[in-house]
């Protein structure tokens, strides 16, 4: 019989405990570097696509720029005024026009005020001035001579017509619409009973570049209550036209 030796296998290599970790710790860091690499691949890959996901629509912009708030302007002109009238007697009369214009940016209403009346006595020598009668220095002429103030709102030349706004001088400073026939005299009344008279919206609605004349009626009468006590006398008065923001009373 024949017999059968064992093959006799070559020894590829010796692998130790050692060899073995040598392998597991290289193969560790390439795998670990690998999903280093894999980990910046896939951030880098959203970070594309977020880009392309935020610019992937239309869009238009459109900028408001230099936004200002400002404000506008009441400035109120007054023309023709004052007035000085000399030398006058009992019988003469005349018309005074003022003109008032709001040449501001804004609507606003008209108020109309007297300052109180002041009433000289004449310093003359004749034997008619200087009576005082209405206290040392005081003058009769503002209880004597009488006036009609309305505003020309159809700028009539100074006639008092339909829808002239009158300033009544009853102290309760009352704003009357004249009627369709005015007649004038029924208006007139003393110098003196204008005193500190207040005309709250004289003219509602004032807008930029509306003018008004305001007509200054004046008459010294004839009569018997016009006597020589006012020789040499003046009377004198301010009138102050306030333009105010539309629906707001100053206090």
């Amino acid at each position: 019989m024949e017999s059968f030796l064992p093959f006799d296998f070559p020894m590829i290599g010796h692998i130790d405990n050692q060899n073995i970790d040598n392998i597991n710790t290289k193969r560790g860091i390439e795998m670990f570097n690998k999903k280093i690499l894999l980990s910046v691949l896939i951030i880098g890959m959203v970070g594309v696509m977020a880009g392309s996901a935020t610019w992937a629509y239309f869009q238009d912009t459109e900028i408001s720029e230099d936004n200002t708030l400002t404000a506008g302007t009441l400035d109120l002109t007054l023309t023709n005024a004052p007035f000085t009238l000399n030398n006058k007697q009992p019988g003469d009369f005349g018309t005074e026009t003022q003109t008032i214009q709001n040449v501001g940016s804004l609507i606003g209403e008209l108020d109309v005020t007297f300052s109180a009346i002041a009433n000289t006595e004449s310093e003359g020598t004749t034997q008619y001035e200087s009576d005082n009668i209405g206290g040392t220095g005081v003058g009769e002429l503002g209880g004597v001579a009488e006036m009609l103030v309305f505003i020309d709102v159809d700028s009539s030349s100074g006639t008092l017509t339909e829808g002239d706004i009158i300033l009544t001088s009853d102290g309760t400073g009352t704003v009357v619409p004249a009627p369709e026939t005015p007649v004038e005299n029924t208006y007139f009344a003393t110098i003196n009973s204008y005193a500190s008279d207040h005309f709250d919206k004289a003219i509602e609605s004032m807008g930029p570049t509306d003018d008004y004349d305001v007509i200054f009626k004046w008459r010294i009468p004839l009569g018997e209550e016009v006597d020589n006590t006012i020789q040499g006398d003046s009377v004198s008065f301010d009138v102050a036209f306030i333009l105010e923001q539309a629906d707001v009373d100053t206090p």
